[in-house]
Order: structure tokens, then sequence, then C-alpha cells
């Protein structure tokens, strides 16, 4: 009998590659759609709170307001990072799932395919030899910008987007490339605003390009870049990013830059290399190469030393595309260009900080550089090397990558692992007082008295969990925006009802000690009660009312 072989299809190996990247790197634990243990942590809570209000709520126009998760001070699935297109979709098939679920960790799974699937199809443009498009894809599936933002910002590990839109850029035109950019552009928002601003500044390289290009038609380029604006238009609102409107921008632009040697800083994510720069906020701005990365650039600038043909083609080809990139480092470096604690400050004027504001956290913006340097850095190393020569340098740099990055992303699968405390779908709760069960048949919403006045991010949490629990409203949150004029007035209604002892009848208050004193000393307060339940000082409008009609 003939042997046969079996050949799998190649675009089977990048989804091996990321699949098999994510069980070095996380607890498979997390993959269990109704395990919530691992994201009892502020920011992670944040996110899956947001989700489940929205998920309980019922539908709003536009579709991606969140009411109940914020109340008066205004929400949107979008500003509780919770990933609004998985938002979305699982809302439609709310009633097929558990009630405690989540989606955050498939995500990551498909975050990491992605990436390598998508690095893949980049490294294809120059090299059909399959041992180099694996290692150079399992490469970027464990490069530290990236690593480092599946440990909290779930919605930022969407680099495999930029990724997508780099591919796109790097091809060269082909039919069909105005539909993929609109689908492009339009998911982006859906996933995170930051990631959205680096697709479409790319997408603006790519139209540019085409325009530059004697067989580019103006006419049809104006046609699809007017057309995607609308779209994207009705995607933000949709969306809910117009939801808040007049703090967008929170100011803080320059303080969370990059700074410039950030290339080469380790932060916590080397056992060799020692970090530059030990400040919180330049996290924002980290884009470490990694022990590996640094590898392969000196050995791609030591190729390169005498024959540079192979960047400056590229950047006379990609002129649009470098002459973008150049632009998001400059942004990423903001106005405070330096080194730690020693900084050149440039003053801007307030009206260009105001419309930088919403982007303040600029060192992110720096990513499509990064990964341009690392294709570069690999497609030299394919172009000046023989094959077998290029597998070794990239497959050793792919170790060095891995072994030394172990020092940051073993810490990632440190603070999922829940062996302390199983798997399961609650949060313990501080809640012990049997006042707390009784509650939700009197009250319908729970509420801070002053809005904004508890600073105790736990207070947020529990609470938020607890009017979760018990189907109730809350605008005791936290939002990654919030609009300072609708606060305002919220605060200003809070200051009403405390002056003139008058409180909303369906409505549990939640306040902080000075307050709690304030109204103590009243003697207007009636039916309503104050009291201290297990730590936590609460006003009870007309407690001696009957519980609500079901």
């Amino acid at each position: 009998m003939e042997n046969s072989r079996v050949r799998l299809p190649k675009w089977i190996i990048p989804i091996a590659i990321g699949t098999a990247s994510f069980f070095m790197i996380f607890d498979a634990r997390i993959l269990d759609v109704s395990n919530i243990t691992w994201l009892h942590r502020f920011e992670t809570s944040t996110y899956y709170l947001g989700w489940q209000f929205y998920r309980n709520s019922p539908w709003t126009f536009p579709i991606g307001l969140n009411p109940n998760y914020g109340l008066e001070l205004s929400n949107s699935i979008v500003y509780s990072d919770s990933i609004p297109l998985l938002a979305m979709f699982f809302k439609l098939i709310s009633r097929m799932l558990p009630e405690s679920f989540q989606y955050f960790g498939p995500w990551l799974l498909a975050c990491l395919i992605l990436q390598a699937t998508f690095a893949w199809k980049i490294f294809s443009l120059f090299s059909r030899n399959t041992t180099i498009l694996a290692l150079s894809s399992a490469f970027f599936a464990f490069a530290p910008p990236f690593l480092c933002r599946t440990v909290t910002h779930f919605g930022l590990a969407a680099h495999f987007l930029i990724l997508a839109a780099l591919y796109l850029n790097l091809r060269g035109q082909k039919p069909g490339d105005p539909v993929r950019w609109a689908l492009l552009v339009a998911v982006a928002p859906l996933i995170h605003g930051y990631i959205f601003a680096m697709v479409f500044l790319l997408w603006v390289a790519d139209l540019l390009k085409r325009a530059m290009n004697e067989n580019g038609s103006t006419t049809a380029i104006l046609v699809e870049f007017y057309v995607g604006m609308l779209f994207q238009f009705l995607v933000l609102w949709q969306a809910g990013f117009f939801s808040v409107g007049s703090s967008l921008g929170e100011g803080g632009f320059g303080n969370m830059r990059m700074h410039i040697l950030s290339l080469f800083d380790p932060s916590f994510t080397s056992y060799v290399l020692r970090p530059f720069s030990s400040s919180r906020d330049e996290f924002e701005g980290f884009n470490y190469l990694g022990l590996g990365g640094i590898f392969a650039l000196v050995f791609a600038i030591a190729l390169c030393w005498k024959q540079k043909a192979i960047p400056i083609q590229l950047a006379r080809k990609h002129f649009p595309l470098l002459g973008v990139l150049l632009l998001l480092t400059l942004f990423a470096l903001s106005n405070r260009i330096g080194i730690g604690q020693y900084n050149l400050t440039i003053d801007l004027p307030s009206w260009i900080l105001d419309l930088v504001g919403p982007f303040r956290a600029s060192g992110r913006m720096f990513w499509p550089a990064f990964y341009s340097i690392q294709i570069l850095t690999i497609l030299i190393i394919i172009r000046q090397m023989r094959a077998i020569s290029a597998i070794v340098v990239i497959g050793v740099s792919l170790l060095l990558q891995i072994a030394d990055g172990s020092a940051g992303w073993l810490k990632i699968r440190e603070m999922q692992d829940t062996s302390s405390s199983p798997p399961g779908s609650q949060w313990p709760s501080p809640f012990k007082d049997k006042f707390w069960d009784k509650a939700p048949e009197k009250y319908r919403v729970i509420k801070q008295l002053m809005p904004n006045s508890l600073n105790t991010t736990n207070w947020e949490l529990a609470i938020a969990y607890y009017a979760l629990r018990h189907k109730m409203a809350t605008d005791i949150v936290y939002l990654v925006r919030s609009d300072k004029a609708k606060l305002m007035r919220a605060r200003e209604n809070a200051g009403k009802m405390i002056e003139g002892g008058s409180f909303e009848r369906d409505t549990l208050y939640i306040l902080d000690r000075n307050v709690f004193s304030e109204l103590s000393k009243k003697k207007t307060l009636g039916k309503n009660k104050l009291k201290i339940i297990d730590g936590y000082y609460v006003l009870e409008p007309d407690a001696r009312r009957e519980p609500l009609n079901p």
C-alpha cells in the first residue's frame, strides 16, 4: 500500500503557536467562563462589573449606553473598558449564558492567536520558509508591551489590530482593501479608543500612499475616506463614546509618556537588565524590545552597516507610513522629553493640551513604531542572510525573548493564579449584617452622597458588586472617563438634599465620614435613619416604610 502523507494547512501553525504561548503564560482556568475569581482586582473588576450591568440593562439608543452603572454621572460600555464588541455580542445571547459569565479569559487566548497569525501574514510577504515564519510569529507573541497589557488592560491587548493595519500597509493595494480597512477601523473603537486612534492613522497613511501612487484614483480614495469617516462616526455614536462630553480629556498629557530609552528599559520584565526609571506613570510608555529583540536589532544593524538598501527602499516605498510613525513617536514622547527624572518640558498652548487630553497616556502611541522596528529587524536578517543562518539568529533571539522575558510573564501567571482561592462564580463580600439582605426589598438604587466622595477603591468595588447581585442601579462606580459637568450637577443636587433633609425614597445612600458627621448634627432627618453597618456609613430614607411591590 502506498504511503500517503497528510499535509495540514499552514494557517494552523500560527494558531498552534498562539495557543501554546497562552498556556505557557496564563493559568488555563481563566478560560472557564464562569470563573470570576481571577478578576477580583480593582481594574479588572471594573471590566466585569461594567459588562454585567450592561448585560442586565434594557437595550438603549445608542446601544452602548449603560445607565444603571453610573446613573446621573452618565456612562456607556466604552468607559468601563469592558471591550464593547464582545459585550454587545454576548448581551444578544445573554439568556443562554450562566449568571456569572466572563469573556476576558477567552479574549486573551484570541489575542495571542491573532497576534501570531498577523505576524505570520506580515512575514509571509517576505519569506516562504515555514520555520522562519513560525519563529517570527512566536517572537511577536512574546512582545513585552503586548504581554504587559494582558495583566489588566484587556482591551489594550488587541495589538493584533495594529499588526493587521501594518500588514495592509506593507502588502500593497489589493481588490477589496477599502472594505477590509472599513471593517478594521469599525472594529477598533469597539475594542479600545487608543487602538482605534492608531489604526485610524495607519489607514490614513495607506490612503496617502495610494493617493501618491500614479495608478491611484483620487476620487475613489476621497470617497473611501468620507464614507469611512461617516461609518466610524456612526460606530462611535452607537458605542456610546459621546455619552461623556465636557471632560473627555481629563488632563495629564506628558505625565504618562514614553522616555527616550524606553526600547531598552525592561522595567520588571528582565533578569539581566535593570530598569532606567521607577516612575509608575511611565509604565504607560513601556516599549521594551526584550533581550531577544535587542539581540536581533544589534545583529540587523551590523548587517546593514555597509548595506543600507533595505531600510532606504522601504522608506521610499512607504513614505506616508514612515511619516505617521514619526508623528506617533513624537506624540508618545510628549512635551516632557526625557529619561526618568530628567526632563525637557516644552510649554504648549492650553487648547492643544485640551485637544490631546483624551490620549493623555501618550506613551502607548508608540506601538505601531515598535512593531515596525521589529518587522524591519527580522526582515533585514531574512534578506541579508542565508535561510539556515537566519533561522539560527531568529531562533536564538526567540529563546532569549522567552527566557529573560519570563521575569515578567511569570508574574502575570502568578497574578491570575487562583490556587489560594479556587475558581468560583462569586466574589467575597464585606457585607455581613442582615440589613444588606433586606435593603433591596425597599430600595432600587444605591448611591453615594456626596457623589465621587468615596475615595477608597474597595468601597466602589464592594458596593457596585452588591448592587449587581441585587439588581440595583448605582453611581458608586469607577469609570475611565467621566463628565465633570454632570458630576457637578449631581453634587449640587446632593448638597440640596443634605441641606433640606429630603432624599429620594427608592435610594439607599452610602456616605463618607464627613457627610455622615454633618447629617448627624441636623434635626430634620425625620423618618430618615443614619446607621453604621459593617463599617459603612448609611442613610436609609423613610426607614419605616413597607417593602417595594415585586
